[in-house]
């Protein structure tokens, strides 16, 4: 998917009746060359399939989480558009306010 290919054939011009190779302009007279190169239907591609993002690598600050991101057939997926298979993930902060009980009044 998403590169073009192409197939070949040898294309020669022979002697109708000894079946020998001729140069090619014995055979412009007849006929134009027939072509030697043709393009290949292409398979579309098809769509990356994604498993659940799994869970943070800390318990608090920034973190990356991964998921499988996989290709139902080989090759066929455009590398393109593949999506990421880690990304970071932000979690709660990693600081907090610890506070003590009210004192008395003055």
């Amino acid at each position: 998917c998403g590169s073009v290919r192409r197939r070949h054939r040898d294309v020669q011009c022979v002697d109708s009746q000894s079946k020998r190779p001729l140069r090619p302009f014995h055979c412009q007279t007849v006929s134009s060359r027939p072509l030697s190169a043709l393009g290949c239907p292409q398979k579309p591609c098809m769509n990356w399939t994604v498993s659940p993002w799994g869970l943070c690598s800390g318990s608090c600050g920034e973190g990356i989480r991964e998921r499988l991101v996989y290709c139902p057939e080989p090759h066929r997926c455009s590398t393109m558009s593949r999506p990421n298979d880690t990304e970071l993930c932000n979690l709660k902060s990693c600081t907090h306010w610890k506070t003590e009980g009210w004192g008395e009044c003055s």
